[in-house]
């Protein structure tokens, strides 16, 4: 139904409902991947973590991946200066790929973080549901009182 909505010229709301529709889309793959996640967690109990799954970590976690990120990016800077030479950069880069993927032992808490940052999208998620169950239902009025009229 909002897809209809959205398709009509004389809803004044529209952009509100882009908003909500887009917000529900959002939570909803936030909500899977982080589902994934856990799932992945409760099966293996040694975990490698990759910079693109940080966000999901603690605050240690998160600045030891930004920092290997950092020190990566200055040795590129470095490698493509034109008045200094890395002899041993191909050694480099093999090692920042290493510290990159770490293994690290999950520890309860951080599933429990997980579990927590699920439940709060969710009950999100279901106050996303109903604004736009109560702009569906707005629409709907609205027309039918337009066409009653009309």
């Amino acid at each position: 139904m909002e897809l209809i909505i959205l398709k009509d010229k004389d809803y004044e709301k529209i952009d509100k409902l882009k908003e909500y529709f887009k917000r529900y889309i959002d939570l909803n793959n936030e909500i899977d991947m982080l589902e994934e996640t856990l799932e992945s967690l409760d099966t293996n109990s040694e975990v490698r973590i990759s910079i693109e799954e940080g966000r999901f970590l603690s605050r240690e976690l998160k600045r030891y991946l930004d920092l290997v990120k950092e020190l990566e990016n200055q040795l590129e800077r470095l490698n493509s200066s034109e008045y200094i030479t890395i002899i041993n950069y191909h050694n480099l880069k093999r090692c920042i790929e290493v510290l990159k993927s770490i293994s690290i032992n999950i520890n309860c808490s951080l599933k429990w973080d997980i579990y927590y940052k699920i439940e709060d999208l969710k009950r999100e998620l279901k106050e996303v549901e109903e604004k736009l169950k109560e702009m569906v239902l707005d629409y709907k009025l609205k027309r039918s009182s337009k066409e009653d009229n009309g």
